[in-house]
């Protein structure tokens, strides 16, 4: 549990520092005139941004993976290499895909909400700010993706502190237009994320030059790399997390001879265990927007109340996050060190965790979700339909967070093919068949949408545990 909390604490920081950023470009715009516009066009941007992301940025995962396996080997000359590859890499991806689909994202808009002109015009002038940042954003997350693999989850949270920090005083300086800056409303909001982003990467590859010392998963016993099988006569290993002794060992640092696209063994190494996560997130990113294309069938006000909901949801989002990054981080260093019987622990421990801090927050959701609705100044049908959405999430906080950390154990293995066939049947087959059922043959509406989500998480709890049990992610190759 020490372990957890050491690694999982500043992970839960970070995604919940990641929540700020989102929750306060709505905020402040929902203090603006005609504010459902704006909450309506932020759900849109919010999931469509955060579905290009994770997809082009896909990379992330199989970067995550070959660190961590290598830094539980100790070779973190290797590790280092691995992070320059995955610079370079996912910065050219970025500009790949945000031309590709700059000229797509106005129809998409407009088919997500509905037809709606200005939802429309407001959604898209928001998200080319984030379009021409998509190369940055995509390098940040593979570089915080390898730091955390290597077991340094402190830096990547000083990282989003800064960018929160700068997001809150260039909202203020550009939406409002203060300090003598134009009034540039929903541009204003879209260009201080970006330029949240760019310092955040700067800053990273200054300090990663440097380099970075990880508190990294070792043995009890002199500070040395755990390196045999699993424990005899039924006992596992008193794991600690002990800085190293030598100066200049378990250095994370940028080795920029790794600044190449292609290395003969790195990248298919890197690339099979991110193209499963590739189509994943293709799964997902098409199943989430055709699921915000139901509930844009269902007026602004839905959409406004959804934007709101899922916000506030966020906050949940990111305890769940952090223990499933913190067991990416233990399950990859443990099998790299092969220790299965550790392995194994940080999947049962880290589930029964997310679920229980999970589901409390979820008490509070279903517990006074007009009040928590109130901080974006909802009111009328959008505060009804708000609420029951809140009763919904709050239900499935549990299933959330489960789910949650078995794909962060099974990512940080390297076996992600078994997340492909949840993310299938869940979100395409529950929420997806099972919501349009719902919401139009049996005419349940938004409502129905909204219940799908439930069982979709319940599916996908289920799935993953059985692929856990069977343990095929113990053999994975990275």
């Amino acid at each position: 549990m020490k372990t957890v909390a050491r690694l999982g604490t500043p992970s839960i920081a970070e995604n919940l520092l990641v929540s700020g950023i989102l929750l306060t470009d709505v905020l402040m715009l929902a203090r603006l005139e005609n504010n459902t516009v704006y909450l309506a066009a932020t759900a849109l941007t919010g999931i469509a941004y955060w579905r290009l992301t994770n997809i082009a940025g896909c990379t992330q995962v199989g970067a995550g993976a070959y660190v961590a396996r290598r830094w539980g080997e100790g070779r973190h000359g290797e590790a280092g290499r691995a992070l320059a590859h995955a610079l370079a890499v996912s910065s050219c991806i970025g500009v790949v895909a945000a031309i590709a689909v700059w000229g797509l994202m106005r129809g998409l808009f407009f088919l997500l909400s509905g037809g709606d002109e200005q939802v429309t015009d407001t959604a898209f002038s928001y998200f080319r700010f984030l379009l021409v940042a998509l190369p940055v954003r995509l390098a940040l997350l593979n570089v915080t993706s390898c730091m955390r693999a290597a077991g340094d989850t402190r830096t990547p949270l000083l990282l989003v502190a800064l960018m929160l920090v700068l997001n809150v005083g260039l909202n203020w300086t550009l939406i409002f237009g203060n300090l003598g800056m134009p009034r540039m409303l929903m541009d204003g909001a879209g260009l201080a994320t970006a330029l949240c982003y760019t310092a955040a990467l700067i800053a990273a590859l200054t300090i990663l030059f440097r380099g970075v010392n990880p508190r990294r998963l070792i043995s009890a016993n002199a500070g040395t790399p755990v390196s045999v099988g699993p424990p005899s006569d039924g006992e596992e290993y008193d794991l600690q997390l002990v800085p190293s002794r030598k100066s200049n060992d378990g250095v994370l640092q940028l080795d920029m001879s790794g600044f190449r696209l292609w290395f003969r063994h790195m990248t298919p190494s890197i690339l099979r265990v991110s193209n499963n996560s590739l189509w994943e997130e293709v799964l997902v990113g098409i199943g989430f927007l055709t699921y915000l294309a139901m509930l844009g069938r269902f007026g602004t006000e839905v959409m406004a109340a959804h934007g709101a909901a899922v916000r506030i949801e966020s906050l949940s989002y990111t305890t769940g996050w952090g223990i499933s990054m913190a067991t990416a981080t233990m399950v990859g260093q443990a099998l790299g060190a092969r220790n299965i019987a550790l392995a194994k622990r940080m999947f049962s421990l880290n589930t029964v965790l997310a679920m229980t801090a999970m589901g409390a927050l979820g008490v509070l959701y279903c517990m006074a979700p007009q009040w928590l609705l109130g901080w974006f100044d909802l009111s009328g049908k959008a505060m009804v339909y708000g609420s029951l959405m809140m009763l919904i999430l709050g239900v499935q906080q549990c299933f959330i967070g489960s789910a949650m950390v078995m794909t962060g154990g099974l990512r940080g293995a390297g076996d992600t093919f078994p997340t492909v066939i949840t993310q299938l049947f869940g979100v395409i087959g529950m929420r997806l068949g099972v919501g349009w059922f719902l919401a139009f043959h049996l005419e349940l509406g938004y409502a129905g949408v909204y219940w799908a989500t439930l069982l979709d998480w319940m599916m996908r709890t289920a799935l993953l545990g059985i692929f856990v049990w069977r343990g095929r992610w113990k053999d994975a190759k990275v």
